[in-house]
């Protein structure tokens, strides 16, 4: 599954990859890509050649586009994986248009990209919420690893920011909610451990509001699970495999029996005790 609307399928490959992977007890839904869809029909990137002039392009593109997750991948699919579901894209709601939140799945990041406040996580709905996430650093020990010297020891130092996966944009999201949901981190590992706590409770928090709204929701997959390099990102575990306090958070939120509580139906005098 990648974000690219154009690519020549190589069916011969394509058929040996779905073989190699079909056995994998991770492999419940065969999906064509990563928001192509979205971002075809609801980004404009189905205009973009014709406001330079170039319309035939982009149809030109949308025909290999529909032509290879419509109809090329889901043959393929069902030759060599058959009784597997397949997906076209995620999300994904229907076929020539956008996703929405009362069918398919849905990407939801107003809560990040948006500066939504986290609690807007118990009031989004969705069918099945299959990317969701919340940027932190690694831990102080990891970063050591890779900016031992006490003058990197800036979220805005050269070295911080070639292992900042966001670049500026994500440093200021991650101050801007600390002073929303918490207050300023005094210092630099002070904020490395404030920047886990904040993730971990933002996705607890989503976490759990989804597994409230069954079974209206039937699906919660933050986004991610790991890292392939020492970076600041939306990962739960960093590259060195230490857990981030998402990790320990998502754990217990994901228990085949789970308590949750949620105050949005508290009559204004009312506390946890009145419960």
């Amino acid at each position: 599954m990648g974000m690219k609307a154009y690519p020549v399928i190589d069916l011969i490959a394509t058929g040996n990859n779905i073989r190699r992977l079909r056995n994998h007890p991770s492999i419940a839904v065969w999906c064509g890509n990563n928001e192509c869809n979205e971002a075809w029909f609801g980004w404009g990137w189905n205009t973009r050649y014709a406001k330079q002039g170039h319309p035939e392009w982009d149809r030109i593109i949308g025909d290999q586009l529909r032509r290879q997750y419509y109809e090329v991948l889901p043959e393929a699919v069902a030759a060599c994986s058959p009784g597997t579901p397949y997906h076209p894209s995620s999300p994904w709601s229907r076929h020539e248009g956008t996703s929405e939140n009362s069918e398919g799945d849905t990407h939801f990041w107003k809560v990040w990209h948006s500066r939504a406040p986290i609690a807007d996580y118990n009031a989004t709905r969705s069918r099945f919420f299959s990317e969701y996430g919340f940027q932190s650093f690694p831990e102080y020990a990891s970063v050591l690893r890779f900016a031992p010297e006490e003058r990197d020891w800036d979220i805005e130092s050269e070295v911080m920011m070639a292992h900042q996966r966001g670049g500026d944009f994500a440093n200021m999201r991650i101050r801007q909610y600390l002073e929303d949901e918490y207050w300023p981190a005094r210092d630099f590992r002070t904020f490395l451990y404030m920047s886990h706590v904040l993730q971990g409770d933002a996705i607890k928090t989503a976490i759990e509001a989804h597994r409230r709204d069954k079974p209206y929701c039937w699906g919660s997959l933050f986004w991610q699970h790991n890292d392939c390099w020492p970076v600041a990102s939306w990962a739960s575990r960093d590259w060195y495999g230490r857990w981030k306090a998402q990790h320990y958070f998502a754990r217990p939120a994901f228990d085949d029996i789970l308590v949750s509580v949620s105050y949005t139906h508290l009559r204004a005098h009312e506390t946890l005790r009145h419960l």
